[in-house]
Formats: structure tokens, C-alpha cells, sequence
């Protein structure tokens, strides 16, 4: 049997606990320190149960393999039952699982009460809140790409000739480089216009190297073919844009230039 973490699901371990979160089906989980062992043995490419088994052995030398093998079996159930791992007996198997966002496969959110490396209480968040009151940790973190911004919307606070600077490449690596070695989970690229900034899908592609959960704010105006298909191969968490009215002419009376010719991204 091969076991690997689903595309949509996030994995962290802070110091004690492990953090389960399936950013589509919105649920989580939290484990005990027994539970982080199991779960670094994890990973997006599909392992044998046998090569986890040993893995997880290395770190508990006086339990006989067989019982650890069950359990691993066991808590593996469970965290495929909540969405967040697939098995199969083939490669090929798990590859036709790990579906993407269907409403037909939205999973609860609650924790199992009989699972014994998950913690107590039920309610996930609030576990977890309690806890990083006491181990501060950082899960999100928001990069400003560009100033710059191809729109002249109404409501905007912010002159439109300050918009005028883009993130360093080498600052933005530097940074996000600081935010895998802090164990952040969320990472979100904004603007200004973020589309607008000439290294936009290289940016995108490191996240995902990363392993980020990334949400992308924008106008959409600027997206095309190359760049739809970057964040689908990223597995964005979410693209967040304003919509201001379903009616096209209100909503572009929202943008006083909405009909001047747009910046173009370069790919």
C-alpha cells in the first residue's frame, strides 16, 4: 500500500503538535507529539507503507515494527477519512484519488473524539489558539509585489503617482526563504496590481516550491492563458477579486480609466 498527502492539503509541525489543514474541504486536524512523528513521514509523492514504517521506526527503537505498522495503518485511516492523504496500491491509484475541489467531496471538520494521536477538544481552532498563546508561532504572511496598479478605482485611498515600485526579486527570495525556515503556512501576494510585476509567475512557482498555502489578491484584468495556467499548477488556495456590482456598467464606473490601455505582464 502507497500513502502520500493530498495536493490541497498542508502539513506543519510546531514543536509539540502537528497542524493538518485541507484548505478546500476547510478542515483540520491537530496531533500530539507521537502524531508529528507519523506525520513527517509523509509526503506529496506517494511512499510505501513498508519505507514508512521503517522510517518511523528510527525513532522508536523498543516497539516491535508490526505494532507500529498497525498503527501507522490505523492513523492513516483516519486522516484519509478527513481528506488529507490518499492511498492506493498503485501509483496510479492515488494519482486518480487526489481530485481536485469538487462540492461533492466537501469533508466535516470535526475531529475524531477516538483518535488517539489527535488532541482534544473537538473544536480545532480553538485548541490551536490556546496554544500558540503560549508557543507564539507565525502562519500567515501577506508580500506586497508592486505599488503599481493598472486601475483608477473611485475608492482608492492611496495617490496614484506614489504607485510606483516593485519588489526586488532578490528580496522577495530572501523573504520567503525566512518564512519556510519560520514554518509559515499562508502565504499571500498582493498589490498594488500583483499580476503587474514582470516576475509574478516565477514568484508564484517558488511559493509553491515551498509549499505555501497561496492566495493571490488581484483585479483579474491582466490574466491570460500562461498565468491561468501557473496557478492551477501552484494549487492556489485562493484568487480574491472585487467584484462591485452584477451589472457591467456600474461595475466599471468603479474604475474612472477603466477603458485605458492595461500594463502587460511579461511571462
Amino acid at each position: 500500500m502507497f500513502y502520500k498527502q493530498r495536493n490541497d492539503t498542508y502539513i506543519r509541525i510546531y514543536q509539540d503538535i502537528g497542524y493538518l489543514v485541507n484548505k478546500i474541504n476547510h478542515s483540520d486536524y491537530v496531533t500530539n507529539f507521537v502524531g508529528t512523528v507519523f506525520l513527517k513521514a509523509l509526503s506529496r509523492k506517494p511512499k510505501s507503507l513498508e519505507n514508512i514504517t521503517e522510517e518511523i521506526s528510527e525513532n522508536f527503537v523498543d516497539i516491535d515494527k508490526i505494532e507500529i505498522k498497525s498503527d501507522i495503518i490505523g492513523f492513516f485511516q483516519q486522516l484519509e477519512s478527513g481528506g488529507f492523504i490518499v492511498s492506493g496500491k498503485t501509483f496510479e491509484e492515488i494519482e486518480m484519488k487526489d481530485l481536485h475541489f469538487s462540492y461533492k467531496n466537501l469533508i466535516g471538520n470535526s475531529v475524531k473524539d477516538n483518535a488517539s494521536m489527535i488532541l482534544p477538544p473537538n473544536e480545532t481552532q480553538k485548541y490551536l489558539e490556546n496554544y500558540l498563546k503560549i508557543n507564539p508561532q507565525l502562519m500567515t504572511f501577506q508580500i506586497e509585489l508592486t505599488s503599481r496598479c493598472n486601475e483608477r478605482c473611485v475608492h482608492c485611498y492611496i495617490p496614484h503617482e506614489t504607485k510606483t515600485t516593485d519588489i526586488e526579486p532578490s528580496l522577495y527570495y530572501k523573504v520567503l526563504e525566512q518564512c519556510r525556515n519560520m514554518n509559515v503556512l499562508d502565504i499571500t501576494l498582493s498589490g498594488g496590481e500583483a499580476l503587474l510585476h514582470p516576475e509574478f509567475c516565477n514568484f508564484l512557482r517558488k511559493a509553491k516550491e515551498y509549499d505555501f498555502s497561496v492566495s493571490v489578491l488581484s483585479n483579474l484584468t491582466l490574466l491570460n492563458d500562461s498565468i491561468i495556467a501557473i496557478m492551477k499548477e501552484s494549487i492556489l488556495c485562493n484568487v480574491q477579486v472585487s467584484l462591485y456590482s452584477m451589472d457591467p456598467w456600474i461595475h466599471d464606473s468603479i474604475d474612472l480609466f477603466t477603458n485605458q490601455p492595461k500594463y502587460a505582464i511579461q511571462n
